[in-house]
């Protein structure tokens, strides 16, 4: 990731914040000019030719993505679905809790 690449060169600091924030503003403009071109081009018809199982799966899949990683991130832990310790260890920690119960109400 991004992040574990800045610090890993260039250490904690301001130089680091400062080159996280070019990057996520970088890839934020490179990203809208990519829509802007898809939507002035028309090529956003071309979603009608997948299914919509197709789509639900892809955008189900990105949810869950954000999910666990959100969760490794809060508890300085790594994730895994094939490893059952880690979720076991997951439910332990208090802090998960008063995360989740923040973000659900």
């Amino acid at each position: 990731s991004f992040c574990k690449i800045c610090f890993i060169e260039q250490g904690f600091g301001l130089e680091t914040m400062s080159t996280l924030l070019f990057l996520f503003g970088f890839s934020s403009v490179v990203a809208g000019i990519t829509f802007l071109i898809l939507g002035y081009k028309q090529w956003g018809k071309l979603v009608y030719y997948f299914p919509k199982h197709v789509l639900v799966g892809c955008i189900g899949g990105i949810g869950i993505f954000l999910i666990v990683t959100a969760l490794s991130m809060t508890t300085d832990q790594e994730i895994s679905f094939t490893q059952r310790d880690s979720w076991e260890m997951l439910w332990q920690k208090k802090n998960t809790w008063l995360v989740l119960w923040f973000f659900f109400f």
